[in-house]
């Protein structure tokens, strides 16, 4: 098996999610919750994987952290999902 070859591809597919999750914040002000399909799974595996604390390398974490709304810690529940929704609002 060509290692390097998938190493690339897990890089380029991690790329490619983080701009999505971008994107998704530029449009909507916020960052996307798990229930709210793959950018949102994608988000949460993150946070999981740095509270492991072994896969997610440096340069990985200080991206996310560059993030609009990026937080390690995000509120839990409904009615917090909600504030944080309603909090990142655009003004009416």
């Amino acid at each position: 098996m060509d290692w390097k070859r998938v190493e690339n591809a897990r890089d380029a597919k991690w790329e490619n999610m983080y701009s999505q999750t971008a994107e998704f914040i530029k449009h909507n002000g916020r960052l996307p919750v798990q229930s709210e399909g793959v950018l949102g799974k994608w988000v949460s595996h993150q946070r999981e994987f740095y509270r492991k604390g072994n896969s997610l390398s440096t340069a990985r974490i200080e991206r996310l952290e560059k993030l609009s709304g990026w937080t390690w810690n995000p509120p839990r529940g409904g009615a917090a999902r909600q504030t944080q929704a309603t909090s990142a609002a655009p003004p009416r």
